[in-house]
């Protein structure tokens, strides 16, 4: 019984001096990158991320250098890997340079990997869904006339809602001949749409309440 907990007392001061180093280890890396010498920070962190993957301060340590240089291809892998471990950003317009590098590099399927998958649950910023889902969905002759963003299913997660229209040849500039709506999850998989043809309509009055006042929101409009 004794040895057990003298093994015990051991295994917590070791942790305890684990930890003390990891948290120097941190701070020296601040210093140097106060001082610009990010070699020696990138070093630290890098280190620090081999003794322990989940050690999220020097992720967002190494993010904030290869960032910072202006080096995606790096802030891209090291971003990734911390996402992995479950890493999540707090500035959340990063993940939008991730996805548009890949997107410049011709890597759709990746992007479409990282929506569906390790960002699904991500708040993404909203130049996200307009740039990546609203647009890649545009049918040829339409313009996108309104978004909005809410809770529709009652499940905690914003869905998009979308309001697109194509002009009527014959009538005036407000006028439109076909009129479709659409509701998307942030993974862009439509959950509902909808097609007013033949019009012509007027631009349609679009909002997000909760009309059933049920705490659910509801897709209302009227043309």
């Amino acid at each position: 019984m004794k040895k057990r907990i003298t093994l015990l007392i051991l295994a917590m001061m070791l942790i305890l001096i684990l930890v003390g180093c990891t948290g120097n280890n941190l701070k020296k890396a601040e210093k140097f990158m106060e001082k610009g010498e990010l070699d020696k920070a990138e070093e630290i962190y890098t280190e620090l991320i081999l003794e322990d993957g989940k050690n999220f301060e020097a992720y967002d340590g190494l993010i904030n250098i290869y960032r910072g240089s202006g080096d995606i291809e790096k802030t891209a892998k090291i971003l990734e890997k911390a996402m992995k471990e479950g890493y999540v950003a707090q500035d959340k317009t990063i993940y939008l340079e991730l996805l548009d590098y890949y997107m410049e590099s011709g890597e759709v399927e990746k992007v479409d990997s990282l929506v569906k998958g390790q960002l699904k649950e991500v708040e993404l910023p909203k130049e996200f869904y307009e740039k990546y889902i609203v647009s890649k969905d545009t049918k040829e002759g339409m313009d996108v006339l309104d978004i909005g963003y809410g809770d529709l299913n009652n499940d905690g997660i914003d869905e998009i809602a979308v309001v697109y229209g194509k002009l009527h040849e014959n009538h005036g500039p407000d006028m439109y001949q076909d009129l479709r709506f659409v509701i998307y999850d942030k993974a862009g998989e439509i959950l509902y749409q909808m097609e007013e043809e033949y019009g012509p309509y007027t631009k349609p009055d679009f909002e997000l309440v909760d009309l059933s006042k049920d705490g659910v929101l509801d897709l209302y409009y009227s043309i």
